[in-house]
């Protein structure tokens, strides 16, 4: 169980409580807005899960050589790539089934997109990388978007998240 949770990358589900800022941030402490939270960081739990493992496929043969990420769960052979292609494709499928039922498509498929470009083309930019990385975080958020009417704390959220990884990248350079 502990390779498929590792694969799965449990711990970075974590990430994903960020879609309760808004609701604190907005007051709206009615029990929907928080049954919707629950309900939008699963969803993109799964769909993180499923972008780990595939990325974890594309990137096996690099891995295999890479210091540390060659005793991940894949990389090591504790699971086969069948398996991790199975469990991508069911967290994948239930991510846009559930985001199906909450009109959330349009921000799943774009994440996916961007997920792609990123693991393809953008994280060889340093600009942006540290872009990139910032939306993945606010595109969480943008789920309340239509819902609440403070759109420009949602960019202040953004614009955080890109200064924090900004000066994380500025200390690896220096």
């Amino acid at each position: 169980m502990k390779k498929y949770l590792s694969l799965i990358r449990l711990s970075q589900w974590s990430k994903n409580l960020l879609i309760f800022i808004p609701i604190i941030a907005a007051k709206k402490y009615e029990i929907i807005y928080f049954q919707n939270g629950l309900f939008g960081f699963v969803i993109f739990s799964l769909l993180a899960s499923s972008i780990y493992i595939f990325n974890d496929i594309i990137d096996f043969d690099k891995d295999k050589k890479h210091p540390t990420k060659k005793y991940r769960s894949l990389v090591s052979g504790k699971i086969s790539k069948n398996k991790a292609i199975i469990l991508g494709v069911i967290f994948l499928s239930l991510s846009i089934l559930c985001g199906y039922d909450y009109n959330l498509l349009p921000i799943i498929f774009f994440y996916i997109l961007l997920n792609i470009l990123y693991s393809f083309f953008l994280k060889k930019f340093k600009f942006l990388d540290i872009f990139t990385l910032s939306f993945f975080l606010f595109n969480k958020n943008c789920i309340w978007w239509k819902n609440f009417k403070f759109r420009n704390l949602l960019l202040f959220i953004y614009f955080f998240f890109f200064y924090i990884f900004f000066l994380g990248w500025n200390k690896k350079i220096k």
